[in-house]
């Protein structure tokens, strides 16, 4: 798959801009390993992204957000059933450089998602960068595996039968 790749920060409109607030940082990439995913209820699974400084400029003060959000106007998606750790603080990447983030996400809801990673800065009013999305194609029903279960089903009823017996057994000698 595709990595995909979000090189944007847009700085805040002028009607927001503030004295006390750093100009727009310079521009970042967020880069991830894969785009789409199709799993089962409950399953979890992996993916990381990349947060790479331009070559003239280093990055500091960042945080990295997990999210999640549905396509389907009528699930509701809570991010916090799908991930408890969302939230990541990066340490200082210098030009040129980049740090590499691991996400794990449990799909708790059927349907189709994005599940993606904003990235801002620490100081208040700054813009947000939100990565490229992750396609999540969760479905409903979980596949049961059946290997393994034939010694069960023959042991459960085989092991009632032999408690049975010994049981008259007992009531006989008794007798």
């Amino acid at each position: 798959m595709a990595a995909l790749t979000v090189a944007v920060w847009v700085a805040p409109p002028a009607s927001v801009a503030h004295a006390d607030v750093d100009p727009a940082p310079p521009a970042a990439l967020i880069t991830q390993d894969r785009d789409s995913v199709s799993v089962s209820i409950g399953d979890r699974f992996s993916f990381s992204s990349t947060v790479r400084a331009p070559a003239d400029a280093s990055l500091d003060g960042l945080v990295a957000h997990l999210n999640i959000l549905s396509l389907d106007p009528d699930t509701y998606v809570d991010p916090e059933d799908w991930s408890d750790a969302r939230t990541q603080y990066l340490p200082e990447i210098p030009a040129g450089g980049q740090a590499t983030l691991a996400w794990t996400v449990q799909a708790v809801n059927h349907g189709r998602f994005v599940v993606y990673v904003a990235l801002a800065r620490a100081q208040a009013g700054q813009p947000v960068l939100a990565g490229p999305g992750l396609r999540a194609d969760v479905t409903a029903q979980r596949v049961i595996n059946a290997e393994g279960i034939l010694p069960l089903a023959a042991a459960v009823p085989a092991a009632t039968l032999v408690l049975l017996l010994a049981t008259r057994v007992r009531r006989r000698r008794r007798s």
